[in-house]
């Protein structure tokens, strides 16, 4: 029975020696995750003072086709991508006077929100009165009303023969 008593010590013994390496571990491992996290806000905070009023945007809007200078006929086939408020991209054909032509607007293919998906709209307009205008892709502000991501190309208005 002696014996049984001291092994039972000796077991408690290795399970607290054990336990303690393993506690001594732990910490060392805290203390170096720690100490890089610290890091890591250093330079989070260095970052931020850099682009401290700098403004980084990207376009949401790409008008693809047709592109500047391009000559055209009605009807007109404007493609593109873009990232909109419920898929919905608009796009018109302006004269050179500024004269909206055709509106029409379209979905984009986009399989979730927040991600560029492709879009085509067909744009059917009179001739105009000048040989050069504008084809412009763009949303509408929920905000205002306003036109907003705004992408557009010059265009030549094809005579017909």
């Amino acid at each position: 029975m002696r014996n049984l008593g001291g092994i039972i010590v000796l077991v408690a013994l290795i399970i607290g020696i054990t336990g303690g390496l393993a506690g001594v571990y732990y910490f060392t491992q805290l203390e170096t995750e720690k100490s890089k996290l610290i890091e890591l806000r250093a330079e989070v905070r260095t970052l931020r003072a850099l682009l401290d009023g700098v403004s980084i945007s990207a376009p949401a809007m790409i008008l693809l086709a047709p592109v500047d200078n391009t000559s055209v006929t009605s009807p007109l086939m404007v493609t593109g991508r873009a990232i909109a408020f419920e898929s919905t991209v608009n796009a018109r054909v302006l004269d050179g006077t500024g004269l909206v032509l055709a509106e029409a607007s379209g979905r984009t293919d986009a399989v979730d929100v927040g991600v560029f998906g492709d879009f085509a709209i067909e744009l059917e307009f009179d001739p105009p009165t000048t040989t050069s205008g504008t084809v412009a892709v763009f949303e509408y502000s929920a905000r205002d009303g306003s036109m907003i991501n705004e992408d557009s190309a010059t265009i030549v208005f094809q005579v017909a023969q």
